[in-house]
């Protein structure tokens, strides 16, 4: 499939993809996402298989033969399709009729209202819809805004828009969305420009966006108890808006989502100064102003060291010891008396526990997941300002820093799979902000709990 972005391409493949006769055709069905994985071949051969190619955009016809070729080890009946701007296109995908437009666009903005209600608005409502160019994204989000104004006059500022007339991006960001974007509240505009910080087709972890949202700022409660509550509304009000999409849940409480490539190229326009992702910009040059940074699964050596000397880093992911390392030694300033430091994650093959983390005074959101320790430092519970505290995986984790209970804005606490913990320390009860505890996994724990009479993976104080 083949055609502009919006247009629902990854939508009708999906729905393709998870047809239960698609299902019981074939033996393997592999989904991939951006530039093609490598070594493919050793899953693929003597298979039969279903291959999607998703925002794959390689138009080298050299590279498209040799896929072509590596995929022939696969069984007779095996299929390969791609839905981007590629050399061979297998269907264009059209833009909606008129008709389908205003039909999408009155379900979003009228719901189960009745008709006389919006009667007076609705030849305003197809103007705006026109203006769209049948492209579903653009409709789905001047829907969902839309909903949210009920005066002529509010409809009449959108139709009139001077958005409208921006050509400088056209080929890129829709004005339908950058206009949707500007109708945003003040703290949901700086939440949905944050996601900029990962890459084009992550899958977003619900739980850790608002962790990292509160670590930030960015959401703004009288009362701290409120901030993770705050937080979801948020992230339920940005998905009803279609800037954030293919929300899934687990069944267990795990809600992922992630973003549509065209929301997310509005969001890097928007945050390019204060977000970065090394993905395809490990050579150009890391912005003096930027705060929020995500290194993702790069060797290459360049950004990280670009951004060994920037002081206003507030937020660091996907980090390694030899880089923490090597910045407290070029700016041991921001380890003592600094206040931007708020979130840090670590990269799973990290060697040991940097003790230089716990001079972080201010960090709010710290997620130190890994195989590799056994014990946390004592200095940990030096982090006051802690709220968000992630262990998981940690295999090798026999204790808790006894000191933990003094950590009294600690929010979230997330001990999944710690497999080797058997005991937590005594107090933590008494921890007045704790509203999250997860012990998924931790069968010695749970053990041990049950013979206390207190046995659940999650204990949630907000329910």
């Amino acid at each position: 499939m083949w055609g502009m972005g919006g247009l629902g391409k990854t939508t009708l493949a999906q729905l393709v993809y998870n047809e239960e006769r698609v299902k019981q055709h074939f033996d393997l069905k592999i989904w991939v996402t951006g530039s093609l994985a490598q070594r493919l071949q050793q899953k693929l051969t003597g298979k039969k298989f279903l291959l999607v190619l998703d925002d794959v955009w390689d138009d080298c016809g050299d590279s498209w033969s040799k896929l072509k070729e590596m995929l022939r080890c696969g069984a007779k009946g095996s299929a390969c399709s791609n839905y981007a701007m590629a050399t061979t296109f297998v269907h264009q995908m059209g833009r909606l009729s008129e008709e389908d437009s205003c039909h999408l666009f009155q379900r979003l903005a009228f719901g189960m209202r009745r008709k006389e209600e919006w009667a007076h608005l609705e030849k305003i409502g197809e103007s705006i819809v026109k203006k769209c160019g049948g492209v579903p994204l653009a409709i789905k989000a001047l829907g969902n805004l839309m909903r949210l104004k009920d005066t002529e006059d509010q409809w009449m500022a959108v139709k009139e828009s001077e958005m409208w007339d921006l050509r400088e991006e056209a080929s890129k960001i829709l004005p339908a969305l950058r206009l949707s974007y500007t109708n945003l509240s003040p703290h949901l505009k700086q939440c949905f420009a944050f996601c900029s910080i990962f890459p084009k087709d992550q899958v977003m972890r619900r739980e850790e966006l608002v962790a990292l949202w509160m670590a930030n700022g960015f959401i703004c409660c009288r009362r701290e108890m409120d901030l993770h509550i705050t937080g979801i509304e948020i992230f339920n009000e940005l998905v009803g808006r279609s800037f954030l999409q293919e929300v899934e849940d687990d069944g267990f409480g795990n809600i992922t989502c992630k973003m549509h490539d065209l929301m997310h190229d509005l969001a890097q326009s928007i945050a390019v100064q204060e977000c970065y992702n090394n993905e395809g910009h490990e050579e150009s040059e890391v912005p003096r102003t930027v705060r929020h940074v995500e290194f993702g699964y790069s060797r290459l050596a360049s950004p990280k060291e670009k951004l060994l000397n920037v002081h206003s880093l507030r937020t660091c992911l996907s980090v390694d010891y030899d880089w923490i390392q090597k910045r407290r030694g070029k700016s041991l300033n921001m380890y003592s008396s600094s206040p931007k430091h708020r979130a840090l994650s670590l990269t799973e093959h990290v060697g040991k526990l940097p003790k230089s983390i716990c001079d972080l005074k201010h960090l709010r959101y710290l997620d130190v997941s890994s195989p590799f320790w056994k014990t946390l430092p004592e200095g940990i519970t030096s982090l006051q300002n802690l709220q968000t505290l992630y262990l998981r995986d940690c295999y090798e984790l026999i204790q808790l820093p006894e000191g933990i209970t003094s950590l009294q804005n600690l929010q979230t606490l997330d001990l999944r799979y710690c497999s080797s913990l058997i005991q937590l320390p005594q107090g933590m009860n008494h921890m007045k902000s704790l509203v999250y505890l997860d012990i998924t996994g931790c069968d010695a724990l749970r053990f041990s709990l049950m013979i206390h009479g207190e046995c659940n993976d999650c204990y949630n104080k907000s329910t």
